[in-house]
């Protein structure tokens, strides 16, 4: 592979509003191709959920977003 072939097929991160599973306090954590990630800074903990997002108002909804 090049390194135009590379940057072609590397998808963008992309910042989405989560939720912290320990504490529950929202934070921004960064999607890949395949994964989430985050960390809490209240609580220091990595398990994140992602907010859905209600689509007519673009407001976040606190129900966590299935991955």
């Amino acid at each position: 592979m090049t390194v135009g072939t590379l940057e072609r097929t590397t998808p963008p991160l992309v910042e989405r509003r989560c939720r912290c599973l320990r504490c529950g306090a929202h934070l921004m954590g960064v999607v890949g191709a395949a994964t989430l990630g985050g960390r809490c800074s209240t609580c220091s903990s990595y398990e994140v959920v992602p907010l859905a997002v209600a689509v007519a108002t673009g407001h976040a909804t606190l129900k966590a977003a299935s991955i």
